[in-house]
């Protein structure tokens, strides 16, 4: 596997973001990589001296004297148990225009940010930064969410990955892989058809059991213990996945995103950020940037 040797992690300072971070540090400490962890300080969102309510008191600019408080913030909220090769990072902007920059001035090949995933203000605040950056980021974007309130280390020990085995799919697929070395987990491959689904193009490469099967002897050729299940379904897909999860005791879902037209699509937005939503376990959503060009050429999903 090649691994990710860069990886941005997007700092927010908030105790629900840490599962996102110990990912971050999981991904980047499998490959020996580096881990850049960025805090974007919002200027409007700086406080200002209290007895001048103006303009320039919203705006206060950026100081070292701040820079220096927030990084000592990072330093505590964002403490590996093993500490991969680690650097943090300041800027100062919009937060996901800056992160969306950072990625490619740091040249990471993956970005990882969390989201509390509600709706309403916690949404305005924080969860627009990581739907923008998931959706204008040229570099694949990791989106977690942890619905429960223990900040703790998470240990996984059944993941489950649903997919429908496209191109587009493929750094979910490695997303998943990755993490299931690292917490020495067993891997659940899972691929959802409808019965409405129709038959693809001769190019396509349609996932079959034996494509499952395939996929499950690589895997445990590199060492994983690997679960593979092909399933029916009269609902929807979101629903057919937290059931899988459900039974399968999975305490870590990892979902491909992408924005494909037409009825074979099987992880499309609307379905992954339904998981991502409504799971009562960890909940990863992977985007790959390639997805961008795609989804702008097909149009609206």
């Amino acid at each position: 596997m090649r691994g990710f040797h860069r990886v941005l992690f997007a700092a927010n300072l908030a105790d629900w973001s840490r599962t996102a971070f110990d990912a971050a540090c999981d991904l980047a400490r499998r490959s020996s990589g580096r881990l850049d962890v960025l805090n974007v300080i919002d200027p409007i969102q700086l406080p200002g001296p209290p007895e001048k309510l103006n303009f320039l008191s919203i705006l206060p600019g950026d100081t070292p004297e701040h820079r220096a408080q927030v990084e000592a913030q990072m330093r505590v909220v964002y403490r590996p148990e093993d500490p991969p090769n680690i650097h943090f990072h300041i800027w100062v902007g919009d937060p996901s225009e800056e992160l969306v920059c950072a990625a490619d001035d740091l040249d990471a090949d993956l970005v990882v940010l969390g989201t509390r995933g509600r709706t309403g203000v916690d949404r305005m605040i924080w969860g627009s930064v990581a739907e923008s950056v998931l959706h204008r980021s040229h570099r694949p974007v990791v989106v977690v969410r942890d619905p429960r309130p223990d900040p703790g280390r998470r240990h996984f020990r059944h993941i489950l990955h649903p997919t429908d085995f496209s191109t587009l799919s493929r750094p979910a697929m490695r997303v998943a892989l990755e993490l299931a070395h690292a917490h020495h987990a067993t891997l659940r491959l899972l691929h959802v058809e409808t019965p409405h689904e129709t038959q693809p193009a001769p190019s396509d490469a349609w996932p079959t059991q034996q494509t499952l099967d395939r996929l499950r002897h690589e895997s445990e050729a590199d060492g994983l213990n690997v679960v593979v299940e092909l399933r029916t379904t009269q609902i929807h897909p979101g629903d057919e996945i937290l059931l899988a999860s459900h039974e399968s005791h999975s305490d870590l879902i990892v979902l491909g995103s992408h924005g494909r037209t037409g009825v074979r699509r099987l992880l499309m937005g609307s379905v992954s950020e339904f998981v991502l939503r409504s799971a009562d376990c960890p909940t990863m959503i992977v985007r790959d940037a390639a997805d961008q060009q795609e989804s702008a050429t097909a149009g609206p999903a």
